[in-house]
């Protein structure tokens, strides 16, 4: 584990009165009470979770743009259909 504040060994907490000089934390964990900790691999994993929920969301995006199109299609059909049918009812003058 390791202070999320801690930056090349600067504290970067805006809020401590560290800010700006050398954070203790790496060496002394529990020393700072504005420490913030967290775990590489539950950051890979909510990287992972996030960049995933992402591609998720691309792809269905793209699934509802060629829903779109293939109604725009059907609804250009139906009107050739109908407008065809229309030309079929017309008496010939």
């Amino acid at each position: 584990m390791h202070c999320s504040y801690c930056k090349d060994e600067m504290c970067t907490n805006p809020e401590c009165p560290m800010r700006g000089d050398y954070c203790p934390v790496p060496d002394t964990p529990g020393v700072c009470k504005y420490e913030k900790l967290s775990d590489p691999l539950i950051e890979a994993t909510e990287k992972a979770y996030r960049n995933g929920a992402e591609a998720m969301r691309s792809a269905a995006i793209q699934k509802i743009l060629e829903l779109e199109k293939d109604c725009l299609g059907i609804q250009k059909a139906v009107f050739v259909v109908t407008r065809d049918a229309i030309r079929q009812l017309e008496v010939p003058k």
